[in-house]
C-alpha cells in the first residue's frame, strides 16, 4: 500500500514539472504576434530555440521587435508622401535668360495669376507696393516655383495682383540682355518706319532669337494680348501695354544721347504695341 501510494506521488510530481515547462515555454515562443505571418498564433521559426541549449526570446521582447519594426514602416511611408521641394533654379534677377530651361519660374506663376484676372483695372499700369514688391523679390531670388505661397497671400489679401505684376516688370527690366536682343534693336524700331506692313520684319526679328528668348517673348506677348482682349473692362489697350513693356523690353547696347532716347521711345512702344497685335500672326515663328 506505501509503495503504491509513493508511486502516485512520484507520477504526480513528474507530471506537474513538465506542465509547468510546457506552460512557460508557451508563454515564451508559441502564442506571438508575427507581422510576416497571417495567424497570430502561429509559430515562428525566427524565434524558436535553434538547440536545446539555446534560450527562447520572451514574448515582450518579441512584442517590442514588433512595434519597432511597425514604426520603422510608419517613418519610411511617411518620407515617400512628402511632397518633393520645387526644383532650385538660377536667381531671376539680373540673370541671363541663357541660364534657364523654359520659361522662369517667376514668369510662370506669376503669369497664370494674372491670366486668371484678366478684368482687374490697370494691369502693369498701376504699381504695387514698393515693400512687398520688395519682399516678393526676396522670395523668388531661389529660382523656385512659388505658386502656392502666391495663392495663399492673394486669399488673405496680403498682397495685389499689382504687386505681382510690378515685379514681373522687375524681372524684365533688370534681365542683362533684353528679350529681344540687342542686335534686334535698330531692325524693331525701324519696323514702325516701313512704308509697307511691318509684320515680315517682326517675323525675322522671332527668328533671329535664341531659344530662351523666343520661349519668354512668346509668352509675354501672349499674356499682353489677352489682357488688351479684355481692354474696355481693364482699360489696357495694346498701346497702354506698348507704353509698359516696349523700355523694358526692346533697348539699345549702345549708349544713346539724350535726343537720341527721346526720338527713339514712340517707336519702342510703337514696336511692341505692333508686336502684341500681330501676336496671333507671330505666334507659329516662335521655337518651342
Amino acid at each position: 500500500m506505501r509503495a503504491h501510494l509513493a508511486f502516485l506521488v512520484a507520477f504526480a510530481v513528474v507530471f506537474v514539472g513538465v506542465f509547468s515547462a510546457r506552460s512557460r515555454q508557451g508563454d515564451d515562443v508559441k502564442v506571438v504576434y508575427n507581422p510576416l505571418y497571417k495567424s497570430r498564433f502561429t509559430k515562428n521559426p525566427i524565434y524558436e530555440p535553434r538547440s536545446e541549449g539555446e534560450a527562447a526570446i520572451p514574448a515582450k521582447s518579441l512584442a517590442k521587435s514588433r512595434w519597432s519594426l511597425a514604426s520603422k514602416k510608419v517613418s519610411a511611408a511617411q518620407k515617400i508622401s512628402k511632397p518633393a521641394k520645387p526644383q532650385k533654379g538660377p536667381n531671376p534677377f539680373k540673370a541671363s535668360l541663357s541660364q534657364f530651361t523654359g520659361l522662369p519660374n517667376i514668369c510662370k506663376d506669376i503669369f497664370e495669376v494674372i491670366n486668371k484676372n484678366l478684368e482687374v483695372e490697370g494691369l502693369f499700369r498701376i504699381s504695387g507696393s514698393a515693400a512687398t514688391i520688395d519682399r516678393l523679390k526676396g522670395l523668388y531670388k531661389d529660382g523656385r516655383s512659388h505658386l502656392t505661397e502666391i495663392n495663399a497671400e492673394l486669399a488673405k489679401n496680403t498682397i495685389t495682383v499689382h504687386d505681382l505684376t510690378g515685379l514681373v516688370k522687375l524681372f524684365f527690366r533688370e534681365l542683362a540682355e533684353p528679350v529681344t536682343g540687342y542686335n534686334n534693336y535698330k531692325s524693331l524700331i525701324n519696323m514702325t518706319n516701313e512704308a509697307e506692313d511691318g509684320l515680315p520684319t517682326a517675323i525675322e526679328v522671332i527668328n533671329n532669337l535664341s531659344k530662351q528668348e523666343s520661349v519668354t517673348l512668346k509668352n509675354l506677348l501672349e499674356l499682353s494680348h489677352n489682357i488688351a482682349q479684355q481692354s474696355k473692362t481693364n482699360l489696357m489697350t495694346p498701346t497702354n501695354l506698348g507704353v509698359v513693356w516696349g523700355p523694358n523690353c526692346i533697348k539699345s547696347k549702345a549708349a544713346l544721347s539724350p535726343a537720341d532716347m527721346m526720338t527713339d521711345a514712340s517707336k519702342v512702344n510703337l514696336a511692341f504695341t505692333s508686336l502684341i497685335n500681330w501676336y496671333p500672326e507671330l505666334k507659329v515663328s516662335f521655337k518651342n
